[in-house]
């Protein structure tokens, strides 16, 4: 498997980040909304923050949040400044996760999203 670089621009040591991001992973992936919310606010909805990245796998909450078809989760991430071109170790992005998943809201969320800030990360 192919290690994070330190260098990339949501991997990295900030030690005030460290302990919360995994919260935030844990929260987006249970779907639990609030805790999402509120750790989002604590860090003043930080794109640094909402788009840190698991340092073995790559995956963001957003990742997180698609792959288990977390709808709202997905769309408070992307309207408040996830990165929906971020790519895990496997190359896969949320918008893959989604499709894979057949999760026909989320996908559209991304995509919308996509579309709105014009880029072009859609699935293969």
């Amino acid at each position: 498997m192919m290690a994070l670089k330190e260098t990339s621009k949501y991997v990295g040591s900030n030690k005030s980040y460290n302990y919360k991001e995994q919260d935030l992973f844990k929260a987006a992936e249970n779907g639990d909304l609030e805790k999402v919310k509120q750790l989002a606010a604590q860090f003043g909805y930080s794109e640094i923050f909402l788009n840190r990245r698991d340092a073995v796998t790559g995956k963001t909450a957003l990742m997180l949040a698609a792959a288990r078809s977390r709808t709202e989760v997905v769309s408070f991430l992307c309207t408040h400044g996830a990165d929906t071109d971020i790519h895990d170790v496997g190359n896969f992005s949320a918008s893959d996760y989604a499709r894979i998943r057949k999760d026909k809201r989320s996908f559209a969320i991304i995509k919308l999203y996509n579309e709105w800030q014009g880029t072009k990360c859609l699935p293969r």
